[in-house]
């Protein structure tokens, strides 16, 4: 009996659907194998931004907002954080007491506008390895090369999580008005990664200081500043409410985001297929050009030519103001042991840019391992930092560069020559825009601090 009209067409139909359904079934089997693949071996995972902040981040962020004026680094529109002036921390586990004068500088004496006459003044930038974590206040290195000489001052600007871009900016902002002859700038190995970060916890995600940071970027050769997206207090209540929209906006100028595999959620995530896409754009422009995001020590990286151009950028600044500039590269506990072990230096190349630029450089390198050769690297750190005798180590290195610079200029305040300014809104008179310092000390316990490790 033949097929009723239309019977034919229907099982055709049905036998078309029948076949997509399998070939989609197969498509997404093998995309989610494609994802895992990618995972075990390439380490790039699909994630919604959704699922960023779990219960403990919701925690952090709820608390910093209902306390952020008791932390011990505060929002700053200008830097991201700031140390909160006239402050005393407790010890607490590998950190000891730490004191902040009424300027926001690390130490148990307060400064003048202007340094006294026949003093030599010293400014300090950097990360948590020139503000002195993990050792008290008296054996930090600044305090320790401050006490060195009778007409020394060192004035310690460091801040734990810090990149070269917000030292510079630090300098620019709340340094220069302070007129120092000599400018230290410090730089860890690690800070290389900084210098790309806009969102702290997109390049470490485990860190507590889950806070934002100015970055700059470079157009063609010209360094073009991205301020702070995350100002205030107030501008971090969104991620508590809805994430995803802010942590994306941020992610747009953060080199660990575009190299990571958070997305915005969608309905249609919950398909291998989409999510397999999704990543395979960002893989692909990753492979395309790689040396756009490369956050390494890779010469034609951009993070390495950003983080030279920081430093070179910097260095210009301080001579712009009438003081010398110095860069002082500080290890960490990888380098220390490459060094021990006969590997290359990984700055090494960022060193050498920065010495054909014409700029002094101090590599701490070779006298911290001369000092500490024999002894195990439990006595040269702390947990992550250096120990008390470590910074005597640093401190009596410095003091070299210190006395040539005493020979070849005059003490007492450099010049006020007018400079350009990068990209941002200064203080009045340049000075810092965080509001006046409590008239008394503020004491807040460990437990109530921001995270500070480097």
């Amino acid at each position: 009996m033949a097929d009723r009209p239309g019977t034919g067409a229907s099982r055709r139909g049905l036998d078309l659907l029948a076949r997509a359904l399998l070939a989609w079934g197969l498509l997404e089997i093998s995309s989610l194998a494609a994802l895992r693949l990618v995972a075990s071996r390439n380490g790039l995972e699909y994630r919604r931004l959704e699922d960023f902040f779990g219960a403990k981040d919701r925690e952090a962020i709820a608390k910093f907002l209902q306390v952020g004026e008791g932390f011990y680094y505060r929002p700053d529109p200008d830097l991201g954080w700031v140390p909160r002036p006239s402050t005393h921390v407790a010890a607490s586990g590998a950190y000891r007491p730490t004191t902040t004068n009424a300027r926001g500088l690390r130490s148990l004496r307060e400064y003048d506008d202007a340094p006294p006459s026949g003093v030599l003044r010293v400014a300090a930038f950097g990360d948590s390895f020139v503000h002195g974590d993990e050792v008290d206040d008296a054996a930090a290195w600044t305090a320790v090369l401050e006490r060195a000489r009778a007409d020394l001052e060192v004035l310690n600007f460091g801040a734990s999580g810090y990149g070269p871009d917000q030292a510079f900016l630090r300098w620019e902002r709340d340094g220069r008005p302070l007129r120092p002859r000599l400018v230290l700038i410090g730089f860890m190995t690690e800070n290389i990664g900084r210098t790309v970060n806009v969102f702290r916890p997109f390049y470490t995600p485990e860190t507590a200081m889950r806070l934002a940071k100015p970055r700059f970027a470079l157009e063609g050769d010209r360094l073009v500043l991205r301020p702070t997206p995350l100002r205030t207090v107030a501008d971090y209540r969104p991620l508590l409410d809805d994430p995803a929209p802010t942590l994306a906006s941020m992610g747009r100028d953060d080199l660990w985001y575009q190299r990571s595999g958070w997305h915005p959620g969608t309905p249609l995530d919950v398909l291998p297929s989409v999510r397999l896409s999704r990543l395979g754009l960002r893989f692909a422009r990753r492979l395309l050009d790689p040396p756009a995001y490369e956050t390494g020590w890779i010469p034609g990286g951009h993070a390495y030519r950003v983080t030279e151009a920081v430093l070179a950028r910097f260095a210009e600044s301080v001579r712009e103001s009438g003081a010398v500039p110095v860069v002082v590269f500080f290890p960490n506990r990888n380098d220390l042991q490459r060094r021990r072990e006969g590997k290359p230096e990984l700055a090494s190349p960022l060193v050498a840019a920065i010495r054909r630029r014409g700029i002094e450089t101090v590599d701490l390198l070779e006298p911290i391992h001369a000092a500490t050769s024999g002894l195990p690297l439990e006595e040269v750190f702390g947990a992550v930092h250096y120990s008390e005798a470590t910074n005597d180590v640093v401190a009596r290195s410095l003091v070299e560069v210190v006395d040539r610079h005493r020979a070849d200029a005059p003490a007492g305040p450099p010049p006020r020559p007018e400079a350009k300014r990068p990209g941002r809104r200064p203080g009045p008179g340049g000075a810092a825009a965080t509001g006046s310092p409590p008239a008394g000390e503020a004491r807040v316990s460990r437990a109530q601090c921001l995270q500070r490790r480097a």
